[in-house]
């Protein structure tokens, strides 16, 4: 349990249960406030019914079990219990239900008798078939503006009913849509009507809103003591009354960073629940948001913004005369524009606390220490991953190791990252990769960096204390074939990290701006599962700008600027790859950390890879080796050539007559000839074969 939580009072709930019991009884006073209000009306307007009257009376009794009713004494007993209820709410602060709505809009009894009598419009039959009466020849069960002002006359005051007509134009409750006035004719002919929901609310009923649901939070996925520490730092400005008190939280973070816990555990201390309300339903129906408020419900809103897109809060809080208190949920691109609003970014967990969490779920200090180190999850996510990799082992009937861990989050992280990026699903160990040593000695510093990219910051200087940051960034330098891919999924399976391709045809968009959106999502996607993105080609994204003196090359240069501050930003892993550093914006080299140069391969390194793609079903060493002298060739070429010859010998030995035939397919690409020492090989291998047949 976090220390926000321990503050809350413990009788609150208790308090709550009583105050709910309290605002029932208001509201049942207010029900048989309408109909005595009726029934005196019509005494003064009409003869007496032997059907609607005896109806109404009986349902007063019924809610109040006294006989006697009479309207003067009854009206006099409202008022007094409206004053006290104001009273009380302003002393003990309390935020829901009907004395909160009373409090909030300033209703006097008139206006709190019409306002009661919409609403019993919209849930008693007897009330509408009285209503229907006393407005006939008008038959409309909706209450027009001439009836409204002719009961707050006979029942009130005359002046009273001047105001109401002549300040509906200004009129609170119609403003924020809780009460809609019909347009059509002239204004006493005009309808009042009271939206849908907002009786139940106000009479304490359960009410869910399509497409809206009620947030939980995972017991054993409390935020960070860091956020929480934060959250309640500014508690008690949420609180505060007065013109400045704060209105909204705005939670930023990437996702699965624990941000809906946070808003979960903010709600648990303004003792409400928190609602999640599509942003789209926010700015249409903004009645929504304000009858949270009376229903002990906290809205959030989670709306999905790209670079440089705002959401603007502002325009609802403006049409609102009383702006209520909400959560809203963001990623790391765009703004909320709106007052008095402040703003938590979450965090992951401390590279001790992910520790400890790794050591409760999988009961493995050693491999824990290393996740700890290598891994920045949240702490949900990793109490997922625990379970799933578990599981996995088990199945297994093994230990669970990093092969386990690692297909678990392959799991985890496909949902989100498989629609701009595809995943590439190979397990590379030492044995199935040849390196040379200056791209061995990279490599290695790679790796060393990932392991240690948290806590690497805190033994060094006050400069680099002051700027950390846990993102690293590889450039992968070499022609095509020569193990670039394969080296970045050699590093993803040392780290049992997924690795993910960019698709840059998912990616780019020809629509201005939407290419910045696709990437920012697919970064923030990246970072809440902490996997290694592959930027294949990456001069096409991060390439050179130009001057920018047509418009194409204005936005080219705009989204180079802004992936620049991205991937800089960016807390992952992230490895790029290309042909020729020179096409690579000179801007981006300070921000590599490490640069590798794959070159061609040379004899032994070749000879090691004709070895390793053969296995045990090549030639022997001497052919291997002639091969490895005379053709230059990549890592690539050297699988095509290899997998081709596999095809013709189909599952059998391969002769090296075969692997020459996989060989010349491959120079036959390059439009070179085969060099003659390879074609002697194959003649020599026909020749050998004819004389033992």
């Amino acid at each position: 349990m976090t220390e926000l939580m321990k503050i809350v009072d413990p009788g609150k709930e208790t308090q709550q249960e009583a105050h709910k019991t309290k605002e029932i009884d208001l509201f049942n006073r207010l029900r048989v406030f309408v109909r005595l209000g009726l029934l005196e009306f019509w005494r003064c307007a009409l003869p007496e019914d032997q059907v609607i009257v005896p109806m109404l009376k009986r349902e007063a009794i019924a809610y109040t079990f006294e006989e006697n009713l009479d309207w003067p004494l009854y009206k006099s007993r409202i008022q007094t219990l409206v004053e006290s209820a104001k009273t009380d709410f302003s002393k003990k602060n309390k935020r829901f239900g009907i004395e909160a709505f009373i409090e909030d809009y300033q209703l006097q009894l008139s206006d709190l008798f019409i306002v009661a009598l919409l609403g019993e419009l919209e849930s008693s039959h007897s009330i509408n078939l009285a209503v229907a009466e006393l407005q006939a020849p008008d038959k409309s069960a909706h209450l027009s503006v001439h009836m409204a002002a002719a009961l707050i006359e006979t029942l009130f005051d005359k002046q009273l009913a001047d105001e109401f007509v002549f300040g509906l134009g200004g009129y609170a409750l119609i403003q924020d849509q809780l009460v809609t006035l019909t347009q059509e004719g002239p204004l006493p002919l005009c309808k009042l009507k009271m939206r849908d929901g907002v009786w139940p609310v106000l009479a304490g009923k359960p009410i869910l809103w399509p497409g809206c649901y009620v947030l939980k939070q995972d017991r054993n996925s409390a935020p960070t003591s860091a956020d929480s520490s934060e959250l309640e730092k500014y508690a008690g400005l949420i609180e505060r009354e007065g013109e400045h008190n704060i209105r909204g939280l705005v939670i930023r973070g990437v996702p699965a960073s624990g941000r809906r816990d946070l808003a979960c555990e903010l709600a648990a201390y303004l003792g409400c629940k928190p609602l999640l309300i599509p942003a789209e339903q926010v700015l249409k129906h903004k009645d929504r948001t304000i009858l949270c408020r009376y229903a002990g419900l906290l809205p959030v809103i989670k709306p999905q913004l790209g670079p440089g897109e705002t959401f603007r809060l502002s325009e609802l809080r403006a049409q609102c005369s009383t702006p209520p208190f909400t959560v809203v949920i963001m990623g790391t691109e765009g703004s909320v524009d709106a007052e008095n609003v402040l703003e938590i970014r979450t965090s992951i967990p401390s590279q001790e606390e992910r520790v400890k969490l790794w050591q409760q779920e999988l009961k493995n200090k050693k491999l824990a220490q290393q996740l700890g180190a290598c891994t920045l999850l949240s702490g949900r996510t990793i109490r997922t991953l625990a379970k799933t990799t578990l599981q996995l082992a088990e199945k297994d009937n093994r230990k669970p190791g990093l092969q386990h861990l690692h297909h678990a989050r392959w799991s985890f992280a496909a949902e989100n990252l498989n629609v701009l990026a595809q995943a590439v699903k190979r397990q590379v160990d030492e044995k199935a990769i040849s390196l040379s040593p200056s791209v061995k000695e990279g490599i290695d510093l790679l790796l060393l960096r990932a392991r240690n990219r948290e806590g690497l910051w805190q033994h060094l200087g006050h400069t680099l204390k002051s700027s950390p940051n846990s993102g690293l960034r590889a450039l992968f330098v070499g022609e095509s074939g020569t193990g670039k891919t394969l080296a970045a999924s050699y590093i993803a399976s040392q780290l049992a990290t997924p690795l993910y391709r960019v698709d840059l045809s998912s990616v780019m968009n020809k629509y201005i701006g939407e290419s910045e959106k696709n990437l920012s999502q697919l970064l923030d996607h990246a970072a809440s599962s902490d996997v290694i993105l592959l930027f294949d080609e990456a001069d096409s994204l991060f390439g050179s700008r130009s001057d920018g003196k047509e418009n194409g090359e204005r936005f080219a240069n705009m989204l180079t600027n802004f992936l620049l501050t991205r991937i800089e930003n960016h807390p992952g892993i992230v490895i790029l790859t290309t042909n020729g550093k020179e096409r690579i914006d000179n801007a981006f080299s300070r921000r590599i950390d490490v640069e590798i140069d794959f070159p061609l391969p040379n004899f032994d390194e070749r000879l090691q890879l004709w070895q390793s793609h053969l296995g045990n079903q090549g030639p022997n060493e001497n052919v291997c080796q002639t091969i490895a002298s005379y053709c230059d060739f990549s890592g690539g070429q050297i699988r095509n050539a290899v997998l081709a010859a596999a095809t013709y010998a189909q599952q059998e030995h391969i002769h090296p007559e075969l692997l020459v035939k996989g060989i010349r397919l491959e120079y036959g690409k390059l439009g070179r000839p085969v060099p003659k020492p390879i074609e002697q090989l194959a003649r020599f291998s026909r020749e050998e074969k004819s004389r033992s047949e």
